[in-house]
């Protein structure tokens, strides 16, 4: 199924849409009343046209963007798709930077989505819930908006002046430069460095958190990616951003495995990092529902004390050890050999003392649980190594070693 097919028949479906030859297709018009099938169009080409008017012989991007697309997502759609309809806006498409778009395009868009957002008149309940709840004057400095296309918010991706870079289209899908990053990017700057900063998921939790007046922060690219940086000719995790903070670092990800597992990853990083920082890692009670973050509980009063649970309980990121230098000194007495000499070496050969059980010169281990025998086999090895008597009747012992220690009661 090519896209043009996908188009019409999946995403912005025509109604009642026949054809005689697999190529040339008419059905209901979409954009007027209509009961005579006055809509054509074509899967070869994506041409299509309405005999009423609204569409005269326009193309797959005319049509996609007619329904609601957005402009810049259409000409991403149809990137491979050199032909598209005789439409200029897809020709013009077709020779630009579908990845990188203009500075006004993203304006064009981020005003249109804000636009959006203002004028939507039955939002889901999710989001309704969470816009009584949000900051007002933080979702219009944030320029958080709405995209008809994937019914998703949207919030602009800017550079430290302010300009935008991109669009996150929230779990949906991204336009322009969104690589991974920290979330505010230019709001951080200004965050107050004597009070703690909260590190959280995703980037309503961001909103979610400034708007109750907290510092929040997350990456962008969710729990499982750190932004990275080059140093020394290598990448490396990129946690600079927190040494704008002289308060404690608190960390509180999502109540779900990614979450955990993320959290634990960033805040270790961070500590390495700033090792004369507190960092701190949320630690959500058993009952805390699954998939549980900061958004919930700040639509949901009842809910915002899993929260603070979680704050309250959180553990104290330790100091990483330090590697120990090498020093020559430990090693007096003893030969370095690298995996070559190692292979080639010839070493004297072990000689038993209980049979297929201990050797001469090595340390042999018995372990298990508590009551299990472990002493009383050990005095019966050392009763064995004295006598010459076959352990438990069965391991031959060999003479010569008179040391052994039971260390059960230390």
């Amino acid at each position: 199924m090519n896209k043009y097919v996908e188009l019409y028949t999946i995403i912005f479906p025509i109604e009642n849409s026949k054809s005689r030859d697999g190529i040339q297709y008419e059905g209901l018009c979409p954009f007027h009343d209509d009961n005579s099938n006055s809509f054509g169009w074509r899967a070869d080409n994506g041409v299509c046209f309405c005999f009423v008017g609204c569409i005269e012989k326009g193309g797959a991007y005319d049509y996609a963007v007619k329904n609601g697309m957005d402009e810049i997502e259409a000409r991403k759609y149809f990137k491979d798709y050199k032909d598209g309809g005789s439409s200029v806006s897809y020709d013009r498409s077709v020779n630009s930077d579908l990845q990188k778009p203009t500075t006004n395009e993203l304006e064009q868009k981020i005003q249109s989505d804000v636009k959006n957002l203002q004028q939507l008149k039955n939002p889901p309940d999710s989001l309704k819930k969470r816009l009584a709840k949000w900051n007002t004057d933080l979702i219009k400095d944030w320029r958080v908006g709405w995209d008809k296309y994937y019914k998703a918010l949207t919030i602009p991706n800017c550079d430290l002046n302010g300009k935008p870079k991109g669009i996150f289209i929230h779990k949906k899908s991204a336009v322009g430069d969104c690589k991974n990053t920290y979330f505010p990017q230019l709001a951080i700057f200004n965050y107050d460095r004597d009070l703690p900063f909260h590190m959280v998921e995703g980037l309503t939790d961001v909103i979610s958190g400034n708007s109750a007046g907290m510092q929040t922060l997350c990456c962008t690219a969710g729990a499982r990616s750190v932004p990275m940086k080059i140093e020394n000719g290598k990448k490396v995790a990129d946690v600079d951003v927190f040494k704008y903070c002289n308060a404690e670092i608190h960390v509180t990800f999502d109540n779900d495995a990614p979450g955990v597992k993320g959290g634990k990853n960033i805040s270790q990083l961070i500590k390495a990092q700033f090792p004369d920082s507190k960092v701190l890692r949320s630690i959500y009670r058993g009952s805390t529902p699954k998939g549980f973050d900061l958004t919930d509980a700040f639509v949901e009063p009842a809910l915002w004390n899993e929260f603070e649970y979680a704050l309250f309980n959180a553990q104290v990121v330790p100091k990483q050890k330090q590697e120990k230098e090498t020093n020559n000194e430990e090693y007096e007495g003893y030969e370095l050999m690298d995996l070559t000499q190692f292979q080639a070496a010839e070493f004297e050969p072990q000689f038993a003392l209980i049979d297929d059980l201990m050797d001469k010169s090595t340390i042999t281990v018995f372990a298990g649980d508590e009551g299990v025998g472990k002493s009383w086999c050990i005095l019966s090895a050392g009763l064995s190594l004295a006598s010459g008597v076959p352990l438990f009747d069965f391991f031959e012992i060999q003479p010569g070693y008179d040391n052994i220690k039971d260390d059960s009661d230390e």
